[in-house]
C-alpha cells in the first residue's frame, strides 16, 4: 500500500479557486480502481493550506493516479499556488 500526505499551499487571494479545483480531484480520484482513501483537509489556523491524506493499493495504482487528466490539469493552476505541492510518503508503524 502507498500512503502519503500532499500539502498544497494556495495564494491568499486564490483559496476558493484552489479549493474548488481540489474538490474536483476528490470527485474523480475516489472512483479510481486502486484508490483506498483520498481525503481533503483544510487547515483551520491557516486556511490557504490544504492537505490530502491519500492511500493507494500499490505503486501501480499511485502511478495510474498521477497519469489521469484531472491530475495533470492541476499544473494549469500553478499560478494560484504559493509554492509547489509537497508529497510526504508514510510507512505504517
Amino acid at each position: 500500500m502507498i500512503t502519503l500526505i500532499a500539502t498544497i499551499t494556495a495564494k491568499k487571494d486564490a483559496v476558493e479557486a484552489v479549493k474548488a479545483a481540489l474538490l474536483n480531484l476528490v470527485k474523480h480520484t475516489i472512483e479510481e480502481p486502486g484508490n483506498i482513501q483520498y481525503v481533503l483537509h483544510q487547515e483551520i489556523e491557516n486556511p490557504n493550506i490544504f492537505r490530502f491524506y491519500e492511500q493507494f493499493k500499490d505503486q501501480a495504482a499511485f502511478e495510474y493516479h498521477g497519469q489521469q487528466p484531472y491530475i495533470k490539469a492541476m499544473a494549469s493552476n500553478a499560478h494560484l499556488m504559493e509554492k509547489p505541492t509537497v508529497l510526504t510518503f508514510l510507512d505504517l508503524v
